[in-house]
């Protein structure tokens, strides 16, 4: 259990662990883009506010282009770090240059309507971004020459401005630095967190294991406590209480079986020790040795047929019973299993009706059937009272068929009916034919039904005792 709590807690911290890294990484990696944009933004502006103030300065005088620039432009001479511009005419003619330039020439992207920005080398080596700005120039209103103003046509111009990102790039790398850092703190934080958390959640569930560790194996009355558990929790110990008392129940009929097997089996071996003690105590003739040991094979007999039963039965209970499905007329395997007990049921002056289906065919073991069939036959001939009433039915629908078996002369209340199917439990509480009826054939015949998903039902009403078979046409599943 304290391995499994360990594996639990560790399954819950890598998984919130990661999830949490995963979710700080992805806030980190879409703030740190969106302050990017921002600032990449507000640095084009400036490049565009400049490649403006170029465009301004720039004037048409009939079929020439002319930069006229009367202002000091200190950021494009500077000899630390400058900034670079270039004009020319969209056919590539050049208009005007920053002196920063030398002999390179800006490459321009290709020139469109809207301003565009692109990450560029400046001349010097260094990162940079280059604006690339198309415009009209405008006309020199002083110009007198309005012949060549009328016959010049407007000439598209375009203006280059790259300057350098270093103190953005700056930036950038403190701020990703600074998320970093961040982060990983609320990782570690997060980390910390998690595990008082986790090992807090767990602490309910190390309560109940070290609970369960405390019931002495002798007592399994003890049930868990559900108080202070968590939602979570409350189903697990719930089904807990309930194995605890299924193995309570089951432990109280392993004790109560096998205080009745003791009991069954006391009373036959006694009269068998005793009739062997008295048998001896003199000379007898021939036929009273015949008698003795004809009253000592019958309850040998009877110890056997117990015996076989309770192995049958543990069989059954263990699944070691193959089954070898065939087709079978239940019809006729009622018929054949009834014969045996004619002479039985003649003997005791019984009345017996047999009412079969013309045609049941289910695909059974049919040898399964007949320890079932057999059952019911013997206990409805052996407990119907003397010169009582035996009712032997079977019927066939588009589902299965059953088989009904029923008898007057039953003592069985119908409260009692439920306990029918209890191993070692009879109707006769005194016990009267211990040793010939050990009250295990009904819970045999359910064992058996209940391999093939059969069912059986037996109820005692008005004085008669009836059992009924469902058998569906091929197997089913166990319930």
């Amino acid at each position: 259990m304290k391995a499994a709590n360990r594996s639990l807690r560790w399954r819950l911290l890598l998984g919130s662990s990661i999830s949490t890294t995963l979710i700080l990484a992805l806030l980190g990696a879409a703030i740190f883009i969106s302050v990017r944009r921002s600032l990449v933004a507000e640095f084009d502006a400036v490049s565009l506010a400049k490649a403006d103030a170029l465009a301004t300065m720039t004037e048409r005088h009939g079929r020439r282009v002319k930069f006229d620039s009367d202002q000091s432009l200190p950021e494009f001479v500077s000899p630390h770090r400058p900034e670079y511009f270039e004009l020319r005419l969209e056919d590539g003619s050049p208009i005007a240059r920053s002196s920063s330039l030398g002999a390179v020439h800006l490459s321009a992207a290709p020139a469109t309507d809207a301003p565009a920005s692109a990450d560029a080398t400046l001349p010097d080596g260094r990162r940079g971004r280059i604006l690339t700005l198309r415009f009209t120039p405008q006309t020199d209103r002083d110009d007198e020459d309005g012949d060549d103003r009328r016959a010049a046509a407007p000439r598209a111009a375009i203006v280059m401005v790259a300057r350098g990102t270093g103190p953005l790039d700056a930036t950038l790398d403190r701020l990703r630095w600074l998320l970093l850092t961040l982060v990983g703190s609320a990782v570690c934080l997060s980390g910390l967190v998690l595990v008082v958390v986790v090992n807090g959640a767990l602490r309910p569930m190390r309560r109940v294991a070290q609970e369960i560790e405390s019931f002495p194996e002798e007592n399994l009355s003890r049930r868990l406590d559900p108080r202070g558990v968590p939602a979570e929790l409350a189903p697990v110990v719930d089904r807990l209480n309930g194995l605890l008392g299924r193995l309570e129940a089951a432990f109280a009929r392993e004790r109560a079986f096998t205080a009745d097997v003791a009991h069954e089996l006391r009373t036959p071996l006694a009269g068998l020790q005793t009739t062997l003690e008295v048998c001896r105590t003199r000379p007898r003739d021939v036929e009273t040795y015949q008698a003795t040991i004809d009253k000592c094979l019958a309850m040998t007999a009877g110890i056997r047929s117990m015996v076989q039963t309770l192995l049958m039965l543990a069989r059954a209970d263990a699944g070691q019973l193959p089954l070898q499905c065939a087709a079978v007329n239940l019809g006729e395997l009622v018929e054949e299993c009834w014969r045996p007990f004619q002479q039985r049921a003649a003997g005791r002056g019984l009345h017996v009706e047999l009412r079969l289906a013309a045609s049941c065919i289910v695909q059974r073991d049919a040898e399964l059937l007949k320890i079932v069939v057999n059952n019911l036959f013997d206990n409805a001939v052996s407990y119907a009272d003397d010169g009582g009433d035996v009712w032997i039915r079977s019927s066939s629908d588009g589902g299965g068929c059953a088989v009904e078996v029923a008898n007057t002369g039953s003592r069985v209340s119908a409260e009692k009916s439920a306990q029918l199917f209890q191993r070692f439990w009879r109707g006769d509480e005194s016990r009267s034919a211990t040793g010939l009826h050990c009250g295990l054939g009904l819970s045999l015949c359910q064992r058996l039904l209940c391999l093939t998903g059969d069912d059986i039902e037996a109820r005692s009403l008005d004085g008669v005792f009836s059992v009924r078979l469902i058998i569906a046409r091929r197997p089913r599943a166990p319930t």
